[in-house]
């Protein structure tokens, strides 16, 4: 099974992918009848992966019905699975020449229930116009089928963009333009197998540019380090051997350390590093990043933290958190349980307070399709102030289990950084009576939480505690000393649970083109 991450809701190609074939023009997507409504079968091919904009079908079995305009050659299949991260589903996939005749089948299997990304799927190559996905039962019982997603793979004298046909790998660009390419299959790698914690202590203390550290199934129990790059042509790679049992990185205790710390502060910086299919948990941090830029976190699940699960800090820029699954954080104290949490505290930076100093320009993170959630006690994505051009995207937030309530992080995202950009993105507050706001814009510092773009975004909350009137608010507060925000105190102004909550800032930011809501279906609200 190959794993392709496609993402086309902004102007700049985000893919990582290991297709072999270019992805196919698909005309029109219909269904056997039995679709919601509100979610029909052309969601399927709308280029969102967001939740909102799935397929959505009851019944076992349920079909969906994709015409390419004309017989092409097809090669694979890409789905995008509804909770594709946490579910499995039975499914065939079927081909025919025409609009018309016997049906083909072409592939029968199991989704992988590992990522809630395009999962790709290599067919008996055929000839056709009409691909149909067929599917059953799921994992969870559930009688609803959900598809975010499909694609179809094939020849064709036209490619999408950012895809190679010579190579079938999408190009990977950085944000400011210049190119990121992760092309495995041209690296020679050096391949290290390791089967215990004191075999992947040494193979990452002793790694180079082009090693593949290869981890046997099992619990590796150890607070790991990581604090040498690879380089564009040669990134190091660490990766599980068996993607369906993936190994457990144990930090040992909540309280102390981090599981798995990537730091590049002894070689003034290091870079190319692709951590895939692993899980991270037990330590007051799941995974840092630390002076460390074009490194890719995916596939990973983090849980069981004392503090944040994810941490992009000290000058850390170009990097990707996309399908992993995040939960469970804050165990030794609530307060700081960040899903991600990108850039430091302006008291950490160089000249601030704490004794700490970090260099707070943690630019141009990508945060894509990630589940988050539950039980992730404060905010589920920190954009701090010092930080910049952060792209949230795709992602699913869960509220149960927020309870941050002295330090007020109950939002899904802070934004205290300037020029991010939120789309597409869902999430619920899940009976969760200390949710507070969907979304937080902060100028914790002066001169930050400025020109931040949130649209297009999905929030169910709860009729018991959702204000109407209220869809967005702005609280003005005066600047405290060294321009630093004075505390927002919890009152009538800022409760019960609003959209947006502005805070200390101008009308640089903007809000559009939103969805609320409420636990009855009919309610629904958008444009904000």
């Amino acid at each position: 099974m190959k794993i392709l991450t496609k993402l086309s809701l902004i102007s700049l190609s985000l893919s990582s992918a290991f297709a072999t074939a270019a992805s196919l023009s698909i005309d029109s997507a219909t269904d056997f009848g039995n679709s919601h409504e509100s979610y029909p079968a052309d969601n399927a091919i709308d280029g969102s992966l967001a939740w909102s904009s799935r397929w959505a079908a009851s019944g076992s079995p349920v079909n969906l019905k994709l015409d390419l305009g004309s017989t092409q050659s097809v090669s694979e299949v890409g789905i995008s699975w509804g909770k594709g991260g946490s579910q499995t589903h039975t499914f065939e996939v079927y081909a025919r020449p025409g609009t018309s005749g016997g049906w083909t089948k072409v592939y029968d299997s199991l989704s992988s229930g590992t990522t809630s990304s395009i999962e790709v799927y290599d067919i008996d190559d055929i000839d056709a116009q009409q691909i149909r996905v067929k599917t059953f039962e799921n994992s969870a019982g559930d009688e609803w089928t959900n598809i975010k997603e499909v694609e179809i793979y094939g020849e064709s004298e036209s490619t999408s963009e950012g895809v190679d046909p010579s190579t079938g790998y999408a190009e990977n660009y950085a944000l400011t333009g210049d190119e990121m390419t992760l092309d495995f299959d041209d690296v020679s790698w050096n391949t290290v197998e390791v089967n215990t914690a004191s075999e992947l202590e040494n193979a990452l203390s002793e790694a180079s540019a082009g090693d593949k550290i290869v981890i046997a199934s099992g619990t590796y129990v150890g607070n790991f380090k990581l604090k040498v790059g690879g380089s564009q042509n040669k990134p190091i790679w660490i990766v599980a051997e068996n993607v369906s049992n993936m190994p457990i990185l144990d930090g040992d205790d909540y309280n102390n350390s981090t599981t798995l710390a990537i730091d590049g502060e002894d070689a003034g910086g290091i870079g190319y590093i692709y951590v895939e299919s692993i899980k991270v948990s037990n330590a007051r941090t799941g995974i840092s990043v630390d002076q460390a830029d074009y490194v890719t976190i995916d596939n990973v699940e983090v849980y069981d933290i004392g503090q944040s699960a994810i941490h992009l800090r000290d000058g850390s820029k170009y990097n990707i958190v996309k399908d992993s699954y995040i939960h469970d954080t804050g165990l030794y104290n609530v307060k700081y349980g960040e899903g991600v949490y990108i850039g430091s505290d302006y008291t950490k930076w160089p000249g601030g307070s704490s004794s700490s100093e970090y260099d707070p320009a943690v630019d141009y993170a990508q945060i894509l399709n990630n589940i988050i959630g539950p039980n992730v006690t404060a905010e589920h994505i920190d954009i701090k102030e010092g930080s910049s051009y952060a792209y949230v995207i795709g992602n699913t937030f869960d509220a149960e289990g927020m309870n941050d309530i002295i330090n007020g992080g109950l939002s899904f995202i802070d934004f205290k950084g300037n020029y991010a950009e939120a789309a597409y993105n869902t999430g619920d507050q899940n009976d969760n009576e200390y949710f507070e706001n969907a979304f937080e814009i902060n100028e914790k510092s002066s001169g930050w939480g400025a020109y931040n773009d949130i649209h297009n975004n999905s929030v169910t909350f709860d009729d018991d505690y959702y204000d109407d009137s209220k869809v967005s608010v702005t609280i003005t507060l005066a600047l405290g000393s060294g321009g630093n925000a004075n505390s927002v105190s919890t009152t009538d102004d800022i409760k019960p649970t609003h959209w947006v909550v502005k805070n200390n800032v101008d009308t640089t930011n903007t809000v559009s083109d939103n969805t609320r809501i409420t636990e009855d279906e009919d309610k629904m609200y958008s444009g904000f």
